[in-house]
């Protein structure tokens, strides 16, 4: 199989040219997870770890954008940001809640005219559990090689532990509902419902007083 590997040792955090790539044939059983096979798909990525010459390029050891190493910051989908919300052990479903999963939230307002519960938002992904953080995989496309930086990011939990003493919840949502979130950790009490893989349902539900 051809792949493509280091023309050279290369450093971590390096934007990788086409100058530092060439290419080799691999017998298919040493041919690495997500090897690149394409130079055009690696050029203008980014390195995360240090590479020795002939190391095989794969989509693990790059950064998910052309502009530098990337961490965190590239489990956050495209288009949304990261905002982070307090939690405890029961308004998290018992801290059992983990990176990747996906969670309904709703708030609860005290006033003076009542309590007033509502549902703020559905189907949200859950970035970190306190700093227990999700990490980037590979985006990759039907031939193995990474998609472009602008591709939707995939993340998957970097711990499967429960975290029943978090004091934060980091999601992923759309910018236009960061100020209903803030609004409601600031005047309310923030909620999370966990969903089962792969309901992605959403539906109305009206305000409880």
């Amino acid at each position: 199989v051809s792949v493509v590997v280091a023309g050279q040792d290369i450093k971590a955090g390096t934007k990788l040219t086409a100058d530092l790539l060439t290419t080799a044939l691999i017998p298919s059983k040493s041919v690495v997870d997500g090897a690149v096979t394409d130079k055009k798909a690696a050029v203008g990525l980014t390195t995360l770890y240090p590479m020795q010459k002939n190391d095989q390029i794969s989509a693990v050891k790059l950064g998910q954008t052309a502009s530098g190493p990337c961490g965190f910051r590239c489990t956050i989908p495209t288009g949304m940001v990261a905002v982070s919300v307090p939690i405890s052990e029961t308004t998290s479903v018992g801290g059992l809640i983990q990176p990747g999963d996906y969670v309904d939230i709703t708030a609860v307002y005290t006033r003076s005219a009542g309590n007033n519960a509502t549902s703020l938002l559905q189907n949200v992904l859950v970035l970190a559990v306190g700093q227990n953080a999700a990490k980037p995989t590979a985006r990759l496309d039907a031939k193995g090689n990474p998609l472009p930086a602008d591709s939707q990011a995939v993340v998957a939990p970097s711990s499967q532990d429960p975290n029943a003493k978090a004091k934060t919840l980091t999601v992923a949502v759309n910018p236009r509902d960061v100020p209903a979130i803030a609004l409601a950790t600031d005047q309310g009490k923030v909620y999370l419902s966990l969903r089962p893989p792969g309901d992605t349902s959403t539906a109305p539900v009206a305000p409880v007083n």
